[in-house]
């Protein structure tokens, strides 16, 4: 082998020894650099999940633990102040039911009864149910009753409901329009209507 070829060869050695010590370092740095990496993605966890338990600890609600309401035990002294306002004061318990007032009718029998075939309206004769405004005294009813010739048979004070009778025999179509007239005369009264009777309110 002449000189020359072994120069060349010599000098192919070398470049492949620096080739592959180059191509060692760079797969090393490129190892430590994975390493780093790996290490810093570990640290940024950690921290992360320092801090997200350090906002949960934050907004988890705190129980208080208020204390129990116990009842004394006989023979036992309260302290002032902490008696319980809760217990039922039996003189409100056993307080009166508010007064209706006045509060009677007529009751109406089977002589009182007409059937009006025409409507086929079943109702107590010359008489008329009268609503007024809620506190309207007896005496200004009777006052009316006094103008039309009719009396006060029936009478709910506290809902001002009457119920009056005419001393005189009215026709269905005369009751008729004292239901119209009386609310349109009077600004007090609210309605009026026929007594109505079903078989089962006859005596």
């Amino acid at each position: 082998m002449s000189d020359r070829h072994k120069r060349k060869l010599r000098v192919l050695l070398i470049a492949g020894i620096i080739f592959a010590i180059l191509f060692i370092g760079v797969a090393v740095l490129r190892v430590i650099r994975i390493s780093a990496g790996i290490k810093k993605m570990k640290e940024e966890a950690a921290v992360y999940e320092e801090q997200a338990k350090e906002q949960q600890n934050t907004e988890t609600p705190v129980k208080v633990a208020y204390p129990e309401e116990s009842t004394p035990e006989p023979g036992t002294l309260q302290e002032p102040g902490t008696e319980n306002t809760d217990t039922p004061d039996p003189e409100r318990e056993t307080e009166p039911l508010e007064d209706i007032g006045e509060n009677y009718s007529k009751e109406v029998t089977e002589d009182d009864v007409v059937f009006d075939e025409e409507t086929g309206i079943q109702y107590a004769k010359n008489q008329l149910l009268i609503s007024c405004d809620i506190g309207v005294p007896k005496e200004l009813m009777q006052d009316v009753c006094n103008e039309i010739d009719a009396e006060i048979v029936g009478y709910i004070e506290i809902t001002s409901d009457f119920q009056i009778e005419f001393k005189e025999d009215k026709t269905f179509e005369e009751l008729e329009a004292m239901m119209i007239e009386l609310p349109e005369k009077y600004d007090f009264i609210r309605g009026a209507s026929f007594n109505m009777v079903s078989e089962i309110g006859i005596d």
